[in-house]
């Protein structure tokens, strides 16, 4: 009975370190590694002096910011807040898609660039073809109507060709190997989606028009600058 109950202890410590180690990461030639791993424990937390934090923020405001604001007689955002799940899933389907769709392509050759944007004029959010209805509901919502020309970020995968990090899109095979390079289905005319992320709402019907629904982040201002530590 001792020698089963023994056996039995050492299976289910066989299967939990198998499940809490899977992730872990191996010594695996990176063009051969295809896994999408979460577990990074063995890696340095990323981390910032809070002065140089202070400086660079303050700078900013008393900068950039301010002369925004001047400039254009508005009160800019300072700030932009994601939830962490909307980041993650972000991160995901550029591994998978990518990884999926071509196979000789890994994690090593990935990556994100971040643009710096301003919604457009409110007077084109619902009459513009190209913008596919996708700021209809911000006419609905008295915070995001306040997004018109205000600062926001554009966040575009990344592939390397040739060793340059290139725009592409994980859902259009072609951008794999020339980047966004056709200017008719990616060009400042196009209706075309393309795979991004933006502080954009997901909006639900109700009656004859649409709801902020669920927020995936914020705009400050408008939004109350709560919980700020800069």
């Amino acid at each position: 009975m001792k020698k089963r109950i023994v056996t039995l202890l050492v299976f289910v410590g066989i299967v939990a370190f198998i499940i809490f180690s899977g992730c872990k990461k191996q010594k695996v030639d990176p063009a051969f590694d295809k896994t999408i791993c979460f577990n990074y424990t063995s890696d340095p937390i990323s981390k910032i002096p809070v002065g140089l934090v202070h400086d660079m923020v303050n700078g900013y405001k008393t900068r950039q910011l301010a002369k925004i604001n001047e400039g254009l007689k508005i009160d800019d955002a300072r700030a932009i807040w994601f939830d962490l799940e909307t980041l993650k899933k972000f991160i995901y389907h550029i591994e998978s898609v990518t990884i999926e769709n071509n196979s000789s392509k890994s994690k090593e050759d990935l990556g994100i660039r971040i643009y710096y944007a301003s919604y457009p004029s409110k007077d084109t959010w619902e009459n513009t073809p190209k913008y596919h209805g996708y700021l209809n509901g911000y006419m609905n919502h008295p915070e995001t109507m306040q997004y018109e020309i205000k600062h926001t970020l554009v966040m575009i995968p990344t592939i390397k060709i040739d060793n340059i990090d290139v725009d592409f899109n994980p859902l259009d095979t072609i951008t794999y190997n020339h980047g966004l390079q056709d200017t008719i289905k990616y060009g400042s005319t196009s209706e075309f989606p393309t795979f991004g992320l933006n502080l954009m709402p997901r909006l639900k019907p109700n009656g004859g028009g649409s709801i902020l629904g669920q927020n995936h982040g914020g705009l400050f201002p408008p939004k109350k600058e709560e919980g700020f530590g800069f």
